[in-house]
């Protein structure tokens, strides 16, 4: 008898099982209830690196005096091509560094983006059990620090877009 062919659908939903199997069973990696908040800061940091690579590129275009609310999307997306890459080696800290040259940016937003940064190294970088002590959820001070955690998220978040709005929509 031949053995029977298994489906792509079949193949990930087995490497996830695996693989999830395997990162469960690593005693001095994230626990199952600080992968939610793990996800969390991944996800934001990213939006707000993206956020940040907006911002550069509104700069650049500022300095050579383009008027960006009339460029539409695939005109922008086609002259930008040849920055990606530098914008793709840069690092978030690297990026939040171009963007605190700007005049038009405020110290407070640096500072919060730059703790979302640490939050992220942090929970993608764990040491042996720190995670576990620092954001316990049964102890008042890992509360406490989930607290804070979320709220330099949700500041993060806030900060930007209000940043961007005052610079960078319906800008002439």
């Amino acid at each position: 008898m031949g053995k029977t062919k298994t489906t792509t659908d079949e193949e990930i939903k087995q490497l996830y099982k695996s693989l999830n199997a395997l990162v469960d069973t690593l005693p001095s990696y994230i626990p199952q209830e600080l992968k939610e908040l793990r996800d969390m800061i991944l996800n934001i940091h990213t939006l707000l690196e993206t956020a940040m690579e907006s911002c550069i590129i509104y700069e650049i275009d500022k300095g050579f005096g383009i008027n960006t609310s009339t460029i539409d999307i695939t005109t922008r997306a086609r002259r930008l091509l040849p920055i990606e890459p530098v914008l793709n080696n840069l690092s978030f800290r690297g990026k939040l560094k171009i963007i605190e040259s700007y005049k038009n940016t405020k110290d407070g937003l640096i500072e919060t983006l730059g703790k979302v940064n640490k939050y992220r190294n942090k929970f993608v970088h764990p040491k042996e059990f720190e995670l576990k002590r620092e954001f316990n959820a049964n102890s008042p001070e890992g509360k406490q620090n989930i607290r804070d955690l979320l709220r330099c998220l949700a500041k993060a978040i806030q900060e930007t877009n209000l940043h961007f709005k005052k610079n960078y929509v319906n800008k002439s």
